[in-house]
């Protein structure tokens, strides 16, 4: 019988992998072995949304959320695929709730990022409101 280190096993194998199709099924394999793995589930998000696959892509992202509230890595993959679904507004708020919820050091590299990415994010919006 499969044990959950068997999943954990082909995820870590999967992202020795360059993204495409194989990587895609190990990470499906992945989670056909331990189906709420949140970090299985946000690198086959990531893996449908380089395939520009972003309904798929928000549902896994979606499902690793509410497994895994709490990852940094997983909120600010679900912003970038709401993003990249063109909903602006709501991949701003949910990399604020990230960062904020994330104790990075005020002025720590990681932290300065995604605060630069919550700017891009934010003018994304501010660019997507319809004009007059």
């Amino acid at each position: 019988a499969a044990q959950p280190d068997d999943a954990r096993a082909l995820v870590l194998f999967a992202l020795q992998l360059p993204h495409g199709d194989e990587r895609a099924a190990a990470l499906e394999r992945a989670l056909a072995l331990a189906p709420e793995d949140p970090t299985a589930l946000i690198e086959l998000a990531s893996e449908r949304l380089e395939a520009h696959r972003l309904d798929e892509a928000s549902t896994l992202a979606a499902e690793a959320v509410r497994l895994a509230p709490w990852s940094l890595r997983v909120m600010v993959r679900q912003a970038t695929i709401l993003e990249a679904r063109g909903d602006c507004q709501q991949a701003a708020a949910t990399l604020l709730r990230a960062i904020d919820f994330s104790h990075l050091a005020p002025r720590s590299p990681r932290r300065l990022e995604l605060e630069e990415q919550l700017r891009t994010m934010r003018s994304c919006t501010a660019d997507a409101v319809p004009t007059r």
